[in-house]
């Protein structure tokens, strides 16, 4: 009876159980699939980030250079 099942089993036997699912799941063909899939959609995740990144760090330098230029440009016709 499943409502026994916590009564009937060691905590052994439970883990026994429940490695030999583990194991049968690990096994399959359709969750290897599954985990390369994961595991590709994570990596091109991965990549936008780091593009997302690089970008974003272009964009600062360019401000930076663009708040510089405004500034001395700024400095220029005031010295005039």
């Amino acid at each position: 009876m499943p409502e026994t099942y916590t009564e009937a089993l060691t905590y052994h036997e439970k883990l026994s159980v429940l490695e030999a699912l583990v194991d049968g799941v690990h096994d399959l063909g359709s969750f290897k699939a599954f985990l390369n899939q994961r595991m590709e959609e994570r990596s091109s995740y991965n990549k936008q980030k780091m593009d997302i990144y690089v970008e974003i760090k272009n964009l600062e330098t360019r401000k930076q250079e663009l708040v510089k230029e405004h500034q001395d440009s700024n400095v220029l016709s005031n010295s005039e």
